[in-house]
């Protein structure tokens, strides 16, 4: 196979959460836009040249599984190799644990098969075929999606515990290449997992990566691998060294003889991003090259520096995972002002710049033992780690860096190889310690990979995978809890628990029962209807609350106190529950035994989580005992002197009031709603259906009146057109002991005199108009007869239009 297979251009397990997923979802690669604090949609883009903004990416992977576990595989890894006559190659690597989780290839579209996703269309509507060892894979959406069977023909799934290798071959249609579709130059995303037969795909086999034809990373091949060339050792065993004096001359060992694959992940919970290499060499770094020492580069995205904390940045010998074996990792020097070229050359105790054997020694000793350490004929890996900052947490960085790529159409990428470097000079044991007399640092063959950060939504709930990750809930399901709320819905705004199907924000009680009399028993209707959300994977349809745990809403009834926003330490008067077979309508009945309440009293209803939390008081209450409108002076007094409320039952919704307050040098004008109104409501105690609280309004009256007359009437001489109001005749007296006497045989019809108000008011309605008559006087006589004796005597003048036609304008 072409040597340029080696060189891995794209590797990332794509999920490191070990455990099952239960839930049948949908799984998407989808980016999201925006967050937190606010409901989110992120779109992913894959990563392009800087001249790609014109192509289209279909941001979708369109299969679906059950979830994830980690048991069948070691690792799959799938990594584009070359470009030829035939097609296109990735070479798929993988070592199994178990071959007999695969197959089942009836019990679903996906299941037992491998799956292979690309996201740019201009490339895959151009490919005719996939295939591996002869079989060809099936065509999903456009071609968007190829998948083919797990058996023993396709990748040899009954080997267990060795690695096989593994030609995928893909054609492109009417003998098309990438140069002749403009792509050599375009990095061509693709994702890949190993979906079991159950339905769960293998945490071992999730990747992804791109197909760069043109990769400036890669430096000129040698022809022959054994000689190197200008930029490259050897790619030999050690024991060829024998005779060599210069450093560059000398092989590498095939210490990179198995690939080097790399994994990029984030820790969320930790806010560690882990960059991890993983390879098989055929010896151990000591015995490959006596003399080298090997820097580790690499390159991370420039924008990703400002969150890094830099100076705390580790290396060390890990497992698969990134996850350190060494309880004494390297601490690595990182420029916060760098471009993101990352190289342990820069760090003191890893360089031998200028340095001397011994100080060659020193730093072999370090990287032997906590970084390439490992057991001959076993795979190991090394890792980076890059804390983030405090100050940034996950949903910040989360939004920041799918913002990068949006903005540079480009993956947050890291792509590393390894360098050899000699002593410099050296008189004793030049076949040994190699001096290379200062020269230019060689690659390792085969030692470039590459991956990326994936920062994916997979079941487009709105919450990043590795939010979801770090607070445990399920990434394949847009609800964990089954509490009929989405996951981004409860972390994201009512900041309640993904994770507790009990933990919920519900709504304020609705009541339907308005009052309930206290001496008998009786019953509070109302509801607590579950407010329900579309399904953010699928805005057509609804999410139904799966999980029983989510019923036993709790309602509870409290003597209502003004003012109160919090009743938790209040008594409980009455409780229920709404199962959850009644939790869609929410529908409950708190029962009221008699004298649980008093007459007059309010009573107000709580509805909370089915853990009890979260309280949502209700708009309304439920009074007790009778309707009454509740009359407030004001300021003045009633006609006993006193000045404390009187209260009127409501009676078909009408209340009357008890008696016309009074207030020394101030004209009563009526009852408003509050008490700093200027003008009394017209009707404000007719149509009521709720208890009411009117206040008197008050007309001060000018200090000279008061002072030289003993009364007042208001409206005394008026003109209005038949069949109109009148305005208010009102009789204001001085001395409250006078009485009063009014001509009521000489007001209009329908006109009448109230004693208790002293007004004269209604409808001036004239029914016996003469021929030609068109205005009527009444002139009605008032006597007011003071606690003194003296009496004085008004007349009040009303002049009534005719108004023939009834159009509201006079005859004349």
């Amino acid at each position: 196979m072409n040597c340029l297979k080696c060189f891995n251009c794209g590797k990332k397990r794509k999920n490191n959460k070990n455990g099952d997923s239960s839930i049948l979802k949908k799984l998407s690669i989808r980016m999201m836009t925006s967050f937190f604090i606010f409901s989110l949609l992120l779109s992913y883009v894959p990563a392009f040249a800087a001249d790609s903004s014109s192509l289209t990416i279909d941001d979708e992977v369109h299969y679906t599984i059950r979830g994830e576990v980690n048991y069948a595989l070691d690792y799959a890894r799938t990594d584009f190799a070359y470009e030829d006559g035939s097609g296109i190659h990735l070479n798929v690597t993988k070592r199994a644990k178990f071959s007999h989780l695969w197959g089942n290839t009836k019990a679903g579209p996906y299941n037992g098969r491998y799956i292979l996703n690309f996201f740019l269309r201009e490339f895959y509507t151009q490919i005719e075929s996939v295939s591996v060892n002869g079989v060809r894979f099936e065509k999903e959406a456009d071609g968007a999606l190829w998948k083919v069977a797990i058996n023993d023909t396709t990748f040899k799934s009954l080997l267990i515990g060795v690695i096989t290798n593994h030609d995928v071959v893909i054609k492109l249609k009417n003998g098309a290449s990438l140069n002749s579709l403009g792509l050599a130059n375009v990095k061509i995303s693709f994702t890949t997992v190993w979906v079991r037969g159950d339905g769960y795909a293998e945490l071992g086999g999730y990747d992804n990566g791109f197909i760069l034809k043109n990769n400036p990373y890669i430096k000129p091949m040698p022809a022959d691998p054994r000689k190197g060339n200008e930029y490259y050792l050897p790619h030999k065993g050690s024991a060829l060294n024998v005779g060599i004096t210069d450093g560059t001359k000398s092989s590498d060992g095939l210490f990179s003889q198995g690939s080097l694959t790399k994994v990029v992940y984030y820790d969320a919970k930790n806010m560690i991003i882990k960059s991890t290499v993983s390879f098989k060499p055929q010896e151990n770094f000591r015995q490959c090259n006596s003399g080298w020492v090997l820097y580790i580069n690499e390159v991370i995205p420039q924008e990703l520096l400002k969150y890094i904390d830099t100076n705390n940045v580790y290396l060390g010998v890990s497992d698969s995972y990134g996850n350190f074996k060494t309880s004494n990792p390297l601490k690595i020097v990182v420029d916060p002002n760098g471009n993101g070229h990352i190289s342990t050359k820069d760090t003191p105790e890893l360089s031998i710049i200028g340095g001397d054997w011994d100080k060659v020694e020193e730093v072999r000793d370090l990287l032997a033992d906590y970084v390439f350490s490992g057991l001959i004929g076993q795979r190991r890996s090394y890792t980076i780690q890059y804390n983030i900052k405090p100050q940034y947490n996950n949903v910040y960085l989360a939004a920041k860096l799918n913002e990068y790529i949006k903005q540079n159409k480009n993956h947050m990428n890291f792509e590393s190889w390894l360098e050899a470097d000699f002593v410099d000079y050296t008189d004793i044991s030049k076949g040994i310690r190699y001096p290379d007399g200062g020269k230019a640092n060689k690659m390792i063959y085969d030692s470039y990979a590459n991956g990326f950060l994936e920062i994916k939504d997979t079941d487009k709930d709105g919450l990043y995978d590795f939010v979801e990750d770090a607070i445990g809930s399920n990434k394949f399901d847009v609800d964990t809890d089954g509490d009929g709320v989405p996951d981004n819905v409860e972390v994201l705004t009512d900041n309640t628990s993904p994770v507790d199907a009990t933990s919920y924000l519900v709504v304020a009680p609705i009541l339907t029962t308005t009052q309930i009399e206290p001496d008998v028993d009786r019953i509070i209707f109302g509801s607590v209807p579950k407010t329900i959300y579309n399904d953010p994977a699928n805005p057509t349809e609804q999410l139904v609350a799966t999980n029983e745990e989510a019923g036993n809403v709790i309602v509870k009834a409290f003597l209502y106190v003004e003012g109160d926003t919090d009743y938790s330490d209040n008594e409980v008067r009455l409780e229920t529950k709404i199962p959850f077979a009644d939790l869609v309508d929410g529908n409950f009945e708190l029962h009221v035994p008699a004298n649980t309440f008093n007459d007059e009293d309010r009573i107000v209803v709580v509805a909370y989580a089915p853990n009890g939390k979260y309280p949502m008081i209700s708009d309304k209450t439920v009074l007790v005992g009778t309707l009454k409108v509740t009359f407030k002076t004001n300021g003045g007094i009633w006609s006993d002197g006193t000045n404390e409320d009187k209260k009127a039952d409501i009676i078909n919704g009408t209340a009357t009031q008890p008696e016309v307050p009074q207030r020394k040098g101030f004209i009563f004008l009526g009852w408003a709603s509050t008490a700093d109104a200027q003008a009394p409501e017209t009707g404000i105690l007719t149509n009521l259906t709720d208890p009411k609280d009117v206040y008197a309004v008050w007309k001060v009256i000018p200090s000279y009146f008061v002072l030289y007359f003993r009364y007042m009437i208001e409206n005394k001489e008026q003109t209005v057109i038949d069949g109109k109001l009148i305005d208010d005749v009102v009789i204001v007296l001085g001395d409250p002991a006078a009485t009063i006497t009014v001509e009521t045989d000489k007001l209009p019809n329908d006109v009448s005199y109230d004693e208790n108000t002293k007004t004269i008011s209604g409808v001036a309605n004239v029914t016996d108009w003469e021929k030609e008559e068109e205005v009527r006087i009444y002139e009605i006589g008032v006597i007011i007869e003071n606690s003194d004796g003296s009496k004085q005597t008004e007349t009040v003048k009303i002049t009534v239009l005719r108004d023939t036609d009834g159009d509201g304008q006079p005859d004349i």
